[in-house]
């Protein structure tokens, strides 16, 4: 089990959070270069908030979350969650999305957005277990891959 703690993302973070998305769903999903531009851009934007996730016993960085501005007045999404291979099912992801969708709620938002994609499965019943529903879903080729892109919503009750 690895023990963790969740931190604000700093400035440093950013290269690291772009490096890992990009080697990871290389790795695992044979994502081409497209996909760490993407992530890079989504950094770059100055999202609102961060979270690094960090193991307890050693310091070392395991997983991440972005909230950033939504494109709709009231709306914020949640970016690039990512939680390394070797740490998964630990909690992890969940206490990181958990902390996104608190942050919205608490800055008043009334909707937390996300996009993901039909091959993520796992991400794809965190969210579903976090109260997202599927708004929209249509198949793309992107990132070097066909896929389907999935657009998930949460209510938040506010604004």
């Amino acid at each position: 089990m690895t023990a963790f703690a969740l931190r604000e993302a700093g400035d440093a973070d950013g290269p690291w959070i772009v490096a890992r998305h990009g080697e990871v769903y290389a790795r695992e999903h044979g994502w081409d270069a497209t996909f760490e531009r993407q992530v890079a851009g989504i950094v770059a934007a100055a999202p609102l908030a961060g979270w690094i996730a960090v193991d307890a016993r050693t310091g070392e960085r395991v997983g991440c979350v972005l909230c950033a501005r939504g494109d709709d007045e009231g709306v914020a999404k949640l970016r690039a969650l990512l939680v390394l291979p070797g740490h998964r099912g630990h909690g992890i992801g969940r206490a990181l999305a958990q902390r996104c969708v608190a942050y919205a709620r608490d800055a008043g938002f009334s909707r937390l957005s996300l996009w993901t994609v039909d091959a993520l499965a796992d991400a794809r019943r965190l969210y579903a277990s976090l109260g997202f529903a599927v708004t929209d879903e249509r198949p793309v080729v992107q990132f070097g891959q066909a896929m389907v892109d999935v657009l998930m919503e949460l209510d938040l009750g506010g604004a």
